[in-house]
């Protein structure tokens, strides 16, 4: 039925059930009538939460789940009358619509698009089939080549849901035969290719469409495709060879010659034009192109590394770069292309030439000796910082565990003032050092020795990463955060803390980065202590506080996002930080802001009653006016209330939705909303506020709106017991079978003992008005808890009642919990 009944489950939203209801489907002992009317039922669904006559949205959160398990359904009742429109209808969501009148395109919001297309790749129906060749059909399939070429285009969806490579590869040669689309039949002939390296029929249409195309960007991209499938092929061969000597637009002849070198291993042709092209071409698209295509065809072939090298003896400053770029990437352990580039940095005065080769040297060999000795050399009689800086780099990337090489970067450390170059050496030393204890014992004796403070941040930092737990490292950091006058030293040594987590939930380091949060106005050093809490403060209340006053206190966005993304880590299941990012994505201007928010907020909910406060705080958003004037906020209140739904159990989000209770009795259900009111409103928001403020307290505060009608014990016990379950351990399993109180009894005994408390506390809260039933289940568990409702009620004692509207509610619970 579409509306809660209080007692009563709704399987069909609940994952573990998927599969028996598609076994149901599938059974061959049961009428295909009553499979229909199950279909039926799930397709004309209606959840009564809001209305949905958008065009990005045309259905509530819970019609989509029970049409998505419909589509699933049909794969197994494949004889269903309903197949067709249910296919046609996701496939819509999924890949867009388009309105032939207007001749437009759009689509649904992303969330219900990927839904969408998940489901598709779980229905290997014949009309998925026919639906996804019907929508390449048109001719006003999106044009941009990243909507063809995309992972989820119609084309890979097509192939991913045929039953078997012949029926996928007989479908690719029909839309490569009948596509009018250019777009849609180069993807056709990449993805029959890819399918079957090789394929002639993908390989001549190829070369047609090379022959016919004058797009240079179509062109490529056919270039490339055939570079990659038509391996050995004559035909495509002697086309490319002929196409090098006819082709005048060099970045296309460097295409062409890449893709010949692909599909015809060694050949001379392509080889030496591409070093033509790198040797003498001022267009950088160009020469990149070549060089990639050169590393591709040529590593250690001779002609190519001949080529080269005489390049670079020329000495033209326009053709150097790229010729030496090219040598690192082709001439692996050739003795000649190592001596070139060692004479360059040896001789050169150029800062830059000396990069260049350093980079190329690397990448011939980055274990040859001889490259280490230079770079080495670089690194300690380098005749500027950026030499030694890069050197260093090229040093560390060699990920070598060499006492020679790590005594180099102690060797920055020591002498350099630059603060770039001594951070990337402390970098690569901490990643290579371990296991070296004369490295421990070397920066050990650089801290006491040595007054310089950039020196102190690096060794600290390498130390740390050496030799984890070391007990130099974090207070010779949060020394200089001390005494330091120098912004740019301050700064590296908050981020020491953080990127080498440094003082991992350390008391004084969080207090000391929490302090610099409140009093700093620097934007570059609030960033770099909200990066560090993120990193080293998970779960601690402090950090997540100083967060969240960063976040009203600052206006530059690098800042906003880093606080954002740290908060995420610090305040998972704080409901501090639930209700600030519910406020950020209800005032942001900067939609960025707002879609890092909606994400963030999806990922610190943690527990049912926290998605539940979310869906009610921000449905409204879900308005057509906030549809039509400012749709990024529509959007991101959408994502986050379509994450709550997948976590929710229906009647739970209707509740949310609606507000009050709705409570219709089972045989005479009331199918009318009970619609909101200022006095609901007020009172749901107060309840919401009081569970915030709760939430560091030895309490247990339950949403128990679930019970609010429930007369049957057996149903009491379990879903009380669920919903402290939840509380206590919101990733445990529940506990099976209690269905009694003395069952409960013995359960919560046994969670008194784990926590360690006298006795448990439990704050009732959205169900002001208990029936007589449960109030009398709560009277047997007063030995072992201690239980309080918010309502105007009269309970017997030991039972106490907190009417919802009294003064000081919060300070009249704190005294009731400390007499309990």
């Amino acid at each position: 039925v579409n509306f809660p009944v209080a007692g009563k489950e709704y399987r069909i939203f609940e994952p573990q059930w998927k599969q028996i209801i598609l076994l149901w489907l599938g059974r061959g002992d049961l009428k295909d009538e009553e499979k229909e009317r199950f279909i039926e039922k799930l397709v004309n669904f209606e959840d009564g939460c809001g209305e949905w006559n958008f065009e990005k949205v045309d259905r509530g959160f819970y019609e989509h789940q029970a049409y998505f398990l419909a589509a699933a359904g049909i794969n197994e009742f494949k004889a269903c009358s309903l197949a067709a429109e249910i296919v046609r209808q996701v496939v819509k969501w999924g890949f867009g619509n388009f309105y032939f009148e207007r001749q437009e395109w759009f689509w649904y919001v992303h969330c219900v698009a990927k839904a969408a297309k998940e489901t598709i790749l779980q229905t290997a129906h014949k009309y998925v089939k026919l639906e996804l060749c019907q929508l390449l059909k048109l001719p006003q399939i999106p044009q941009a080549r990243e909507d063809i070429y995309a992972v989820d285009s119609p084309i890979n969806f097509l192939v991913k849901t045929v039953e078997d490579n012949q029926q996928a590869i007989a479908e690719l040669v029909r839309i490569i035969e009948t596509a009018d689309n250019k777009l849609i039949r180069l993807k056709a002939a990449q993805t029959l290719g890819e399918i079957t390296p090789g394929n002639s029929q993908a390989i001549a249409e190829l070369v047609s469409f090379l022959k016919t195309t004058e797009d240079k960007i179509l062109v490529r991209d056919a270039l490339g495709i055939l570079g990659r499938i038509g391996y050995g092929n004559l035909e495509a061969i002697a086309y490319l060879k002929r196409a090098i000597e006819t082709t005048e637009d060099k970045a296309t002849l460097a295409w062409i010659a890449g893709s010949l070198g692909r599909i015809d291993p060694g050949n001379s042709q392509a080889i030496s034009t591409l070093i033509q092209l790198i040797g003498g071409s001022e267009d950088e698209y160009t020469c990149f192109v070549s060089i990639c295509s050169l590393k591709d065809i040529a590593r250690g072939n001779l002609q190519a590394i001949t080529g080269l090298i005489r390049n670079i003896e020329i000495n033209e400053k326009d053709r150097f770069d790229s010729s030496v770029w090219s040598l690192g990437e082709i001439g692996q352990e050739n003795s000649q292309a190592i001596a070139t580039l060692v004479k360059l940095i040896e001789n050169s005065e150029d800062e830059h030439i000396c990069n260049c080769a350093a980079q190329s040297l690397w990448n011939i060999n980055s274990g040859n000796q001889k490259a280490i000795d230079v770079l080495v050399k670089l690194v300690e009689t380098g005749k500027n910082e950026d030499i030694r800086r890069w050197a260093a780099e090229f040093l560390g990337q060699m990920r070598q565990n060499n006492y020679y090489i790590t005594t180099a970067f102690i060797r920055i450390i020591e002498t350099s003032e630059d603060i770039f170059t001594c951070s990337l050496a402390s970098y690569h030393l901490g990643e290579i050092g371990q296991g070296y204890t004369q490295i421990i014992d070397d920066l050990v004796k650089i801290i006491e020795t040595t007054e310089n403070e950039l020196t102190h941040v690096e060794a600290a930092y390498s130390l740390e990463k050496i030799d984890p737990g070391n007990p130099y490292a974090l207070p010779v950091l949060l020394k200089v955060l001390k005494t330091t006058k120098n912004e740019s030293i301050f700064t590296e040594a908050i981020y020491s803390i953080g990127v080498g987590k440094i003082g991992q939930g350390n008391s004084q380091a969080i207090t000391t980065l929490v302090e610099i949060l409140k009093t700093r106005e620097s934007e570059s050093i609030r960033r770099a202590a909200a990066y560090s809490l993120g990193e080293i403060a998970q779960g601690d209340p402090q950090a997540t506080d100083a967060l969240i006053r960063t976040l009203k206190v600052t206006k530059a966005q690098d800042t906003l996002k880093t606080t954002i993304s740290s908060l995420r880590k610090c305040g998972h299941g704080n409901y501090k930080t639930i209700v600030e990012f519910i406020t950020i994505l209800e005032t942001a201007e900067d939609k960025d802001i707002r879609s890092e928010v909606a994400d963030s907020l999806k990922e610190v909910l943690s527990i049912a009653k926290q998605y539940v406060g979310v869906v009610s705080a921000l449905k409204d958003y879900l308005s057509d006016e906030v549809y039509q004037n400012n749709f990024d906020r529509f959007n991101g209140c959408y994502k986050v209330i379509w994450n709550c739904a997948a976590n929710l159990p229906y009647p739970e989000f209707y509740q949310a939705w609606h507000h009050p209770p709705t409570t219709p009795h089972p045989e005479v259900p009331d199918q009318t909303p009970v619609g909101n009111n200022s006095t609901v409103e007020n009172l749901e928001t107060q309840q919401l506020d009081l569970s915030l403020q709760l939430q560091n307290l030895p309490i247990f505060c339950l949403n128990a709106y679930i019970l609010a009608t429930e007369t049957d014990t057996s149903e009491i016990a379990q879903t009380l017991c669920q919903l402290i379950w939840d509380e206590a351990f919101p990733d445990g399993d529940y506990p099976e079978e209690v269905t009694t109180a003395s069952k409960l009894r013995e359960h919560l005994k046994k969670l008194k003992l784990t926590r360690n408390q006298p006795k448990l506390n439990l704050l009732l809260t959205h169900c002001e008005h208990p029936t007589d039933e449960l109030i009398a289940f709560c009277h047997k568990l007063t030995n072992i808890l201690s239980i309080a409702w918010l309502t105007d009620k009269s309970l017997e004692a030991p039972l106490k009642g907190f009417p919802p509207h009294q003064p000081n509610l919060l300070s009249a619970i704190q005294t009731w919990l400390e007499e309990t």
